[in-house]
């Protein structure tokens, strides 16, 4: 709780000491106060929730890597892109929930992302005019 952008290093440090560490959960100081997770090298491998609450200046790299992780909860992120591309091959995510994450206008859901999700929340995305899903084609043979 109540973390500054200074304090990324040495939490990174510290969370890479953790490594059998299920969950996760940080929160910032205040809204605009970046939380700086840039500088985990080697994200624990079963983490299986993630709760960040803060300014991200990018969606953490290693994010797309927990291969356990299934619930993962971003709020104040003001991310640039949409994180979406980087979520949607996250193998066992289940429970997603998106608050004045993105500034852009669109989000998209690729054909076949998100295989395990049951539960999506997206919730004060003030610039958002689309939320485009793609359709998985299905092709059958015929004999």
């Amino acid at each position: 709780m109540k973390l500054r952008k200074q304090d990324g290093v040495p939490m990174c440090i510290s969370i890479e000491k953790l490594t059998n560490l299920r969950a996760l959960s940080l929160t910032s100081t205040e809204e605009n106060e970046v939380i700086d997770l840039q500088h985990l090298s080697s994200p624990p491998q079963f983490l299986e929730r993630l709760y960040l609450t803060g300014r991200l200046e990018e969606l953490p790299s290693w994010i797309p890597s927990l291969r356990s992780l299934a619930r993962l909860f971003l709020k104040w992120s003001q991310l640039r892109d949409d994180p979406l591309v980087h979520l949607q091959d996250l193998p066992n995510l289940v429970h997603l929930e998106l608050l004045q994450v993105f500034d852009g206008d669109t989000l998209c859901f690729k054909a076949g992302g998100f295989k395990k999700l049951k539960l999506l929340g997206l919730d004060m995305f003030d610039k958002l005019k689309c939320v485009q899903i793609e359709k998985e084609l299905c092709l059958h043979s015929r004999r």
